[in-house]
């Protein structure tokens, strides 16, 4: 929810975790906002590849409304709980909690 309330301290955040800060001069020019801009919902829903899909993949598969909490539309609790589960247990064996 945070990333889509204020995507620029998202990303900041995200690269920092990661080990990859922006330098002060890469935010003084903007670079941030950019990369929000570039990998905002809109912009890649329209690049050809995802209005048109791949092969037998549709693009309706990957992109929805990019809403938080759409995902109870297309998933029970259940559902939601074991994707929790498997993801823990990925992210435990990289070294992530």
């Amino acid at each position: 929810m945070m990333m889509m309330m204020d995507p620029v301290d998202g990303v900041m955040r995200l690269a920092k975790f990661i080990g990859c800060s922006f330098s002060d001069e890469e935010i003084k020019n903007g670079l941030v906002e950019e990369i929000v801009e570039f990998c905002g919902f809109n912009k890649l829903k329209d690049l050809d590849v995802n209005k048109n899909g791949i092969g037998d993949v549709q693009n309706d598969y990957f992109f929805r409304k990019a809403v938080v909490g759409d995902w109870q539309n297309h998933m029970t609790i259940e559902m939601a709980i074991k994707l929790d589960e498997i993801t823990k247990e990925k992210l435990h064996i990289s070294g992530f909690p």
